[in-house]
């Protein structure tokens, strides 16, 4: 068997067919539906995440950043003149 018999084979193996000795090789068509199938099943995952996750922050408003009480939130948009924030004064 030569060197090219053997590309041949090894290609025919990976699922290419040759058509035609020049010509160049082309994917087989159950490799291209397995292909076409795949990236349109990560794409119906991507769409299911995206609408799952924004059903429930419609739902409960619980996702990031989560909401402080509005007691903390007050206190940490208008701190004492005397909170240094847990850092000693200078």
């Amino acid at each position: 068997m030569n060197r090219q018999q053997k590309q041949c084979g090894a290609l025919l193996l990976m699922g290419w067919s040759i058509m035609e000795e020049n010509k160049a090789p082309r994917r087989s068509p159950l490799m291209e539906i397995e292909r076409q199938t795949r990236a349109e099943g990560r794409e119906w995952t991507r769409k299911r995440l995206q609408q799952r996750l924004q059903e429930l922050a419609d739902k409960d408003g619980e996702i990031s950043p989560p909401q402080r009480p509005q007691a903390e939130a007050d206190q940490a948009a208008n701190p004492a003149p005397e909170d240094h924030g847990g850092r000693s004064p200078d």
